[in-house]
């Protein structure tokens, strides 16, 4: 994917209000349908591997479905 491209979906992919048109807009379940804009929490995606190098990957939310994150 280009520089461009990609900078425009973090942009996008960056608000949780779009997260959740996504979800509810393509699941049909029942769970999807009733998810709040704040039941989405962006995570931390800068951390150390394993073996000590430094790490920094996209965009990672998690989601509080009927109490559980996933």
């Amino acid at each position: 994917m280009n520089i461009q491209a990609d900078t425009v979906y973090k942009q996008l992919f960056s608000h949780r209000e779009i997260l959740r048109e996504l979800l509810t807009g393509f699941l049909a379940a029942d769970w999807a349908q009733s998810l709040a804009v704040g039941a989405f929490e962006r995570v931390n995606t800068s951390y150390a591997s394993e073996r000590g190098k430094a790490r920094h990957d996209d965009m990672v939310w998690r989601v509080d479905v009927g109490g559980e994150w996933v």
